[in-house]
C-alpha cells in the first residue's frame, strides 16, 4: 500500500511503498532533490522496477532531475541479466542524475555492470561511500538525513 503527503509550503512532499514485509523505501522532495531511503532493502528485479517506476513518477511531479538513494542493502537478488534490464530502465528516465550511498556498499561487478548499462545510454549515476560527496557531485545543499 502506498502513502503520500504534502507539507504546509506545498514543496517538500514525501511517498512511502509498503509492500508485505514493510516499508522497503521512502520518497522526499527537499526542494532541491529527491531523497529516496532504503532502509534494509532487498535488491531484486521486482524492487528495481518499482523503485525506478516510483523515482519516474517523483521527478515529474516535482521536476526534479536529482536523485540521492541512501540506506543499506540488506540482500542483492540480482544476476547480470537483471542488472542489464534495470540499467536499461534506469536510463529510460530521461535528464535524471542519481547519486547512490549505501552505508558499507562496495560496488561489485554486478553494480558497476548497471552504472554502465545506464552511462551507455546516456544516464547520470555514481556511486558514493559518504553523504556529504554525493551531494556534493549532485551540486544540492545538505539537507536532514533520511530518517531523522
Amino acid at each position: 500500500m502506498a502513502q503520500a503527503s504534502m507539507s504546509g509550503d506545498g514543496r517538500a512532499s514525501s511517498f512511502s511503498n509498503q509492500t508485505e514485509t514493510g516499508t522497503d523505501y521512502s520518497l522526499v522532495f527537499t526542494g532541491q532533490y529527491l531523497r529516496v531511503h532504503a532502509p534494509a532493502c532487498v535488491i531484486s528485479p521486482d524492487s528495481q522496477k518499482r523503485l525506478w517506476a516510483a523515482v519516474a513518477r517523483a521527478c515529474r511531479q516535482h521536476d526534479c532531475h536529482k536523485v540521492l538513494i541512501e540506506g543499506d542493502v540488506a540482500e542483492c537478488r540480482m544476476n547480470t541479466v537483471n542488472a542489464f534490464n534495470a540499467g536499461v530502465q534506469f536510463a529510460a528516465i530521461f535528464g535524471i542524475v542519481v547519486a547512490v550511498c549505501l552505508r558499507d556498499f562496495k560496488p561489485g561487478e554486478r553494480s558497476t555492470f548497471f552504472k554502465n548499462v545506464a552511462h551507455n545510454r546516456g544516464a547520470q549515476m555514481e556511486f558514493f561511500a559518504t553523504h556529504e560527496a554525493a551531494l556534493a557531485w549532485l551540486g544540492v545543499e545538505d539537507a536532514p538525513p533520511a530518517g531523522d
